[in-house]
């Protein structure tokens, strides 16, 4: 099933948010809100069968967690931006 456009703006303004994550100390809150956004849209079209809802479920427990260093955050939240990139590319 193709994305409607609404979903596919939020997809990418998600993806864009991920790719330059803001320095600051809610990094972790607002992360957790997007992949819920992402989450929320994959299910919608049945795209939970790969691999970035796997590593977006993971990031959100590991933030939960409080797991991660403000360095490592910025880092995964890149590495799911890109991911996010490999789904709107499908």
């Amino acid at each position: 099933m193709k994305m409607n456009n609404p979903d596919v703006v939020q997809l990418t303004e998600i993806k864009n948010y991920f790719l330059d994550p803001p320095i600051s100390f809610k990094l972790g809150r607002y992360a957790i809100e997007r992949i819920d956004s992402v989450l929320s849209i994959l299910d919608k079209y049945s795209l939970r069968n790969n691999d970035a809802p796997m590593f977006l479920l993971l990031l959100k427990e590991q933030i939960e967690a409080n797991q991660l260093t403000m360095h490592e955050l910025r880092k995964e939240l890149i590495e799911g931006g890109k991911r996010i990139s490999n789904l709107n590319n499908q």
